[in-house]
């Protein structure tokens, strides 16, 4: 089973990534985000992001224990949270609007701001561990 060392800034952005998405649902659910408009309440609304939180919490677990399919999911739960927080933005920037529709851009920001580099590190660990690997196949 490969492993790879979680560093403590990569843990530090992965748990303030928690908090933005956090804070994303909660705005989003504030704000009247018409996704919303496809649950039959709010309260459904934050149980299904509930659960959608709860699941980087999981990858969390088995970063700190250096599980490379955890480091795979965290890369990917990086970039779409990246992705989402731009999107927000965007359409927000684009609507001119924020409630009603497009609630989320401003935590998108830091979702966006955290997201990629978080990604972006997971990234450049999976390519040392890729070519340090190599490395030693070569030596022996």
């Amino acid at each position: 089973m490969k492993t790879f060392q979680l560093d403590r800034l990569t843990l530090r952005l992965f748990l303030v990534l928690l908090v933005f998405h956090m804070h994303h649902v909660l705005e989003e659910a504030g704000g009247r985000f018409f996704a919303m408009g496809r649950y039959p309440n709010p309260g459904a609304f934050l149980a299904a992001n509930g659960i959608l939180l709860a699941l980087p919490v999981i990858f969390l677990y088995f970063l700190l224990e250096g599980r490379r399919w955890a480091q795979t999911l965290g890369l990917l739960y990086g970039a779409v949270m990246a992705a989402d927080g731009l999107g927000h933005i965007v359409a927000t920037i684009l609507t001119g609007r924020y409630d009603g529709r497009f609630a989320g851009a401003i935590s998108g920001l830091g979702l966006a701001g955290v997201g990629i580099p978080f990604a972006v590190r997971l990234w450049q660990a999976r390519k040392e561990d890729a070519t340090g690997n190599a490395a030693e196949a070569a030596v022996s």
